[in-house]
């Protein structure tokens, strides 16, 4: 067991005991995390930082685009759902370019490793649901979104904050 050297209640986490060999832990939403697996910045990874700053700034100007433009979207995923090629073929891309992350990027110790090897492992579950479901699949997701209005904000929440955490972290850390 990791002796905790902070308090719950504060998230304090600077003690004199973390320079005696105790590992220095900070608490987020009532769990503790070792600092070594929160804010491991400095010894990131290489693949991990490449990958914060290719998809951190795409995942982040794509999501201010669908913000910005979101009938447009609506409409081009309506007419991209109805040519089958355009479909298997984004499908395979979309596997490939997953398969590619997962190959050299799966981490998980790490917060910036997990965003990332979790964003490899939803590209290939997305690309598979695609071919092997087809055309649903895509029914099910335009009408989403382009129906539930809490749906799509809750959704470009998350986008925003993962690309705006990897291009933080990829760039300005």
């Amino acid at each position: 067991a990791i002796p905790k050297t902070g308090s719950p209640s504060t998230g304090s986490t600077s003690s004199p005991q973390a320079s005696s060999g105790q590992v220095n832990l900070s608490t987020i939403g009532g769990f503790a995390f070792s600092n070594e697996f929160v804010l491991n910045y400095k010894h990131m990874n290489e693949t991990t930082l490449f990958l914060s700053r290719l998809i951190g700034p795409t995942v982040l100007l794509i999501g201010i685009s669908f913000a910005i433009h979101h009938k447009f979207y609506i409409d081009w995923f309506k007419k991209f759902k109805e040519s089958e090629p355009v479909l298997f073929l984004t499908a395979f891309i979309e596997i490939i370019a997953g398969l590619a992350i997962i190959l050299s990027h799966n981490l998980w110790t790490s917060v910036p490793e997990i965003i990332i090897s979790v964003i490899g492992y939803g590209m290939v579950l997305e690309g598979a649901l695609v071919l092997l479901v087809g055309r649903p699949w895509v029914n099910l997701a335009v009408r989403l979104f382009s129906r539930t209005t809490s749906l799509f904000v809750f959704g470009l929440l998350i986008v925003f904050a993962l690309g705006g955490y990897l291009t933080w972290i990829g760039y300005f850390v």
